[in-house]
């Protein structure tokens, strides 16, 4: 019986775990799909938001395109139609903080350039250099060509860049050269505003001008000199995705061509540990490479399929809760609902039939298991049914407590069930006394020596639980059915009489039932 339940018990945990593993893996599968979709969602979003900055930024090289084509069709741009065209284009554009036109003067038209700075622009001196690291103004020197700034909008703004030859600086150089070259458009890495180190980091984009050959496509044409706009990207990064009304990710504008320099953000993370997720587009700009990073401090959401998929598949099997996870919630529920039911039952049922406290069948499921074997049919078996009584066992209640007795009673029933055979019934028929039915066949092992080591036993547990202090032993009854009797209520009160019997004996003895005891 031991071993039954045990097999019993070994496929209900099979079970039941290669139940959790399935619904596990299917758990795992629902929320990875779920995360992708949720990861596609959100790249989705950020690809869209990286489109939207991009844009924003392509508007700098349209207004510079716009400047180019003024200058290209006119014969002369006077400083005050710089200044009204400047204030149609970038008279919102924020981000911009200044426009500049530097032409290309040779040597020889120096002294030209520089008599309209002073006599027109109002300035006190000519061409000048920034000279470095203290950043004092120097008179420029004598070169083959210069690229002065004669035009800055807003002119307030820039007032103090009027006259600076760009050819004097040696940062960029050779990107200008490039460009004056080839005619194409170049991004400058980030730098400090030229008058102010301390000030925002800002980019500079050089658009060369040239005036194109009638008969070629190309840019090979008279070079007229450089329209030069000075951004900060931060300031339109901030003023179009600072709030997280405009957008939720935080953001970062990185120069590959700088080393991976940040160029701007659009608000400050305040938080210490690395995103978990973080994309990354290509942010062209005229001559170089940019990305743009977005990331998000926001876990993501997950709704609660796949923890009520779980649910339901721990209490479904196979391919059915698989397949009919998503629409059977109903059955999924009363599938549970049967479940604790079912569970509730076999507890009643084990209450029912076992005793709690040493797990042995109870007086009413031991009755039923040897009735059954009693009417057997043909059966080539007797039943040798005893009853055994504790002897001395209130003492150990009194003395050591109800703990000890408890314990001395386990240990007992454990001895019982692990000395009788497969096939024998063991209870507790309530307080210290017990019952065992067993099976007399040809050839078995005899009742006898069984009875002898239980004694022994008996006798070794009593003196281990009360340290030799009280002798314990067992008083044992026997009751051998036969063809004449094979009623247990017979058996037992037989067996009744020849356990008393042990006890006039002088106890911790059995005695096997004859008609002198009746």
């Amino acid at each position: 019986m031991a071993q039954r339940r045990i097999f019993q018990w070994f496929f209900t945990v099979i079970i039941f775990t290669s139940g959790i593993a399935l619904s596990i893996y299917t758990y795992q599968g629902v929320r990875k799909s779920d995360e992708a979709k949720m990861l596609a969602e959100l790249q989705q979003e950020t690809y869209e938001q990286s489109v939207r900055a991009s844009l924003l930024f392509t508007r700098a090289p349209q207004i510079l395109n716009s400047f180019a084509a003024l200058f290209i069709v006119s014969d002369f741009v006077s400083q005050q139609e710089f200044k009204k065209f400047s204030s149609y284009l970038i008279k919102n554009e924020h981000e911009i903080s200044a426009i500049m036109w530097t032409p290309y003067v040779v040597a020889g038209e120096r002294k030209k350039y520089e008599a309209t700075l002073m006599n027109e622009m109002g300035h006190d001196h000519g061409f000048i250099d920034i000279q470095y690291p203290d950043r004092h103004q120097i008179e420029s020197p004598l070169r083959s060509f210069y690229f002065p700034i004669m035009y800055v909008e807003p002119r307030e703004q820039g007032a103090n860049l009027l006259g600076i030859d760009l050819n004097g600086r040696p940062l960029n150089h050779s990107l200008r050269m490039a460009a004056m070259n080839s005619g194409l458009v170049f991004t400058t890495p980030v730098f400090s505003e030229l008058t102010d180190p301390h000030g925002s980091s800002m980019i500079a984009i050089y658009h060369p001008v040239h005036i194109p050959h009638p008969k070629s496509s190309k840019n090979s044409g008279k070079f007229l000199g450089f329209l030069v706009m000075l951004m900060t990207p931060e300031v339109l990064m901030r003023s179009e995705f600072g709030d997280e009304s405009q957008s939720r990710f935080f953001m970062r504008l990185i120069d590959k061509d700088d080393g991976n320099r940040q160029i701007a953000i659009n608000r400050k993370d305040t938080y210490g540990a690395p995103p978990q997720r973080t994309f990354r587009y290509d942010f062209p700009m005229p001559g170089r490479h940019w990305t743009l990073e977005l990331y998000s401090r926001e876990p993501m959401h997950y709704d609660n399929t796949a923890s009520f998929l779980l649910l339901c598949l721990l209490t479904l099997t196979g391919v059915i809760s698989l397949a009919f996870y998503r629409g059977v919630n109903n059955f999924t529920n009363l599938k549970i609902r049967n479940t604790n039911l079912e569970l509730q039952r076999r507890e009643l049922k084990l209450r029912a039939n076992f005793d709690s406290l040493t797990g042995l069948h109870n007086r009413r499921y031991f009755q039923d298991k040897v009735e059954a074997l009693l009417n057997q049919p043909e059966r080539e078996y007797d039943i040798a049914l005893c009853l055994l009584d504790l002897d001395n066992f209130k003492q150990i209640n009194d003395i050591f407590g109800h703990s000890q007795g408890d314990l001395l009673l386990k240990l007992v029933a454990d001895a019982l069930t692990r000395e009788t055979r497969l096939g024998d019934q063991v209870a507790r028929l309530g307080g210290d006394e017990f019952a065992l039915a067993l099976l007399i066949t040809p050839g078995a092992t005899d009742i006898g020596s069984i009875l002898d080591r239980l004694l022994v036993l008996i006798s070794a547990i009593g003196g281990e639980v009360s340290e030799n202090t009280v002798a314990i032993s067992a008083s044992i009854g026997i009751s051998v059915s036969s063809a004449d009797i094979n009623d247990y209520e017979v058996l037992i009160h037989q067996a009744d009489v020849a356990m008393y019997a042990s006890k006039k004996r002088g106890k911790n003895t059995y005695t096997f039932f004859s008609s002198e005891l009746a």
